[in-house]
């Protein structure tokens, strides 16, 4: 199901490819559009399935070759189809729907590096290594991937100095207090780990949760715990915040553990 729609509707691009089929369904028997799409269309779906029989990682930029046909596909049907002016007009706003996408944060669950809004992220993390670098002593710093590597690796241009780090797999609770029970750190940082579009009348998963198949699949597969906020982590790690960045819903903080913090606290 996720890999069907990250190959025909992701990123803004069902507007693309909904107005192509209710073009060729309700005009197919037109002189027109005489060349069937299906073998094309059969050729897309066959790719998506063996993907999905294959499993591994469900990511958007595995459905690029049969996205690129798609487009294709439906531009020629809707050219054909609905003629030049119509044509033109689908083109032009399939062209600003998927440009707002591309810059902004949709309303739906995404990777943050499929859209310009991993500048965000990087920042949010460019920001916090600045910070350790000037702050951190020798202590390891408490954090999770890809925060450990631009911590340690001066050559990845987040630090001027490998910091000592302390790898947990996330920031969910269980993960804290079974690394905290058994391993030494004064400070933590802690970011957003993935992105949690609000509940509005835009998030189509707000409607999808009516129907029990979806139910049932977003428990067994995609059913992650919420991002664990700055002062909930600082309550587990008995932590107060020291340094905190907020871009747009994505945040990363430093915690200090209140047995060892010796600056005043800086929270911006």
């Amino acid at each position: 199901m996720l890999q069907l729609w990250h190959a025909f509707a992701y990123m803004n691009l069902f507007v693309l490819t909904v107005p192509a089929l209710c073009v060729w369904f309700f005009r197919r028997g037109t002189t027109q559009l005489r060349t069937h799409p299906g073998p094309l269309v059969g050729v897309c779906l066959a790719y998506v399935m063996t993907l999905s029989w294959v499993g591994g990682a469900a990511l958007a930029r595995y459905m690029l070759p049969a996205t690129s046909v798609l487009i294709i596909l439906s531009i020629a049907v809707l050219r054909v189809g609905a003629g030049i002016q119509w044509w033109s007009l689908a083109v032009a706003v399939s062209a600003a729907a998927f440009a707002i996408t591309l810059n902004s944060y949709p309303p739906y669950h995404f990777a943050l590096d499929d859209n310009l809004a991993y500048c965000d992220f990087i920042e949010l993390q460019a920001d916090g290594a600045h910070f350790l670098q000037e702050t951190a002593n020798s202590e390891p710093v408490l954090t999770a991937w890809p925060a450990t590597d631009e911590f340690s690796q001066t050559y990845l241009g987040y630090t001027n100095r490998s910091l000592r780090t302390l790898s947990v797999p996330d920031f969910e609770p269980a993960a804290l207090i079974q690394t905290t029970a058994k391993d030494s750190f004064q400070t933590a940082f802690v970011f957003s780990q993935r992105y949690e579009p609000l509940n509005t009348v835009f998030r189509p998963g707000r409607y999808l949760r009516v129907l029990a198949f979806w139910k049932r699949a977003q428990m067994e597969f995609f059913d992650q715990p919420p991002n664990l906020t700055p002062e909930a982590a600082a309550t587990r790690l008995d932590a107060e915040i020291v340094w905190r960045e907020t871009r747009g819903p994505l945040y990363a903080a430093v915690l200090e553990k209140r047995a060892v913090r010796d600056h005043p606290q800086q929270i911006r």
